[in-house]
């Protein structure tokens, strides 16, 4: 019984130790980040304009490489939309996506700061509207 307790204990600093070594998978994103999409609400088949402002903690612009925009559905099985942004002006980008069905959808907006961290920011896109069907003569 005494030796279960050390091998028990030699488990939780393992665990703890090697804990500490991992790198973490929340990144930082810049202080400030508007995200917005037009129109409101975005319909399929019609593109969408993801607008992204990147801002530092003073309100200053952040220029970022890599910047692209992951359009996913809130519900597994469906394949995600991908557009790479282009800046417009320094902090401002924009990049055009196409939702393929109505409902609930979330983009990820990806980047890499000018220190070279990656960084991540998720928002939510909800009520993407359907096409409308043709009525049948």
């Amino acid at each position: 019984m005494r030796a279960m307790r050390w091998w028990f204990l030699l488990l939780i600093i393992l665990g703890v130790g090697m804990g500490g070594c991992q790198r973490s998978s929340a990144q930082s994103a810049p202080a400030g980040i508007t995200v917005t999409v037009d129109p409101v609400p975005p319909r399929v088949g019609e593109p969408a304009t993801v607008t992204i402002i990147l801002r530092d903690a003073q309100g200053n612009p952040v220029n970022v490489s890599d910047l692209r925009v992951v359009g996913s559905m809130t519900h597994a099985g469906m394949k995600p939309v991908v557009a790479k942004a282009r800046e417009i002006s320094p902090g401002r980008y924009v990049a055009t996506l196409e939702f393929t069905m109505g409902g609930d959808w979330f983009i990820v907006v990806q980047g890499v700061l000018p220190d070279g961290e990656p960084f991540e920011h998720t928002v939510d896109i909800p009520g993407v509207e359907a096409k409308e069907r043709r009525a049948e003569p």
